[in-house]
């Protein structure tokens, strides 16, 4: 089975190949903002570096995030597109579950990426698997969380909120960003895809966790 992952929730994107849980090849997407213009080109020249096409992918992978709005609209978007064009199933994958399953830790990992606005989007995982809902909260709310816990902590929210969390009894923090990537979407997606799973073109969405800022801008202009 070759699946084709796309993952743009942060700033660092990429897109990948896998086939039978053997990783071809990944591209990353290193304009945070040019993801769009970048996304549909990368797929065709991984294609080719790889000597596959399009019609021969058996499923696509995408990451819901949560992360970038407008990121995660341009990969689902992109996704849908090609999943429509080619007849070939489709699957979400959480972002931080990807970035998880590719950190390998021994006993709880929490995963932080930065939602901005203050905010950490959170994820708390143990041996790949995770522990309850993904959620968007504050770094205080975090430390409530992971009082008393051995812990490794893993993301660009890590290192954002160092100050905050170096000096916690028991955690650990990963001292270089790490982000979820391609390869693993696609690896999450083909365990999903050979166990019958698909989803529907029209009811996949992203995980936004909380509002855009662009409906933030316009709460607080009524306020």
């Amino acid at each position: 089975m070759i699946v084709l992952g796309i993952e743009t929730s942060t700033g660092v994107g990429s897109v990948a190949l896998t086939r039978d849980g053997t990783i071809l090849g990944e591209v990353t997407l290193n304009q945070p903002r040019n993801h769009s213009a970048q996304l549909i080109p990368a797929i065709e020249a991984l294609l080719k570096l790889l000597g596959l096409d399009l019609e021969g992918l058996d499923g696509i992978s995408v990451g819901l995030g949560p992360g970038s709005f407008t990121g995660l609209r341009v990969g689902l978007s992109a996704a849908k597109g090609l999943a429509l064009a080619l007849d070939k199933p489709l699957v979400g994958v959480p972002s931080p579950d990807a970035l998880a399953r590719d950190f390998p830790a021994e006993g709880l990992l929490c995963i932080l990426l930065d939602a901005k606005r203050g905010l950490l989007y959170m994820g708390l995982y143990r041996d790949g698997k995770r522990i309850g809902p993904l959620r968007a909260v504050s770094p205080s709310e975090v430390l409530e969380v992971l009082k008393g816990k051995e812990v490794t902590l893993v993301g660009d929210g890590a290192i954002l909120y160092r100050g905050v969390f170096e000096d916690v009894p028991g955690v650990k923090i990963h001292p270089q960003p790490v982000y979820p990537s391609a390869k693993v979407v696609a690896l999450l997606g083909e365990e999903k895809l050979k166990g019958g799973q698909r989803d529907d073109l029209s009811g996949l969405i992203p995980l936004y966790l909380r509002p855009p800022d662009a409906e933030l801008k316009k709460k607080k202009g009524r306020d």
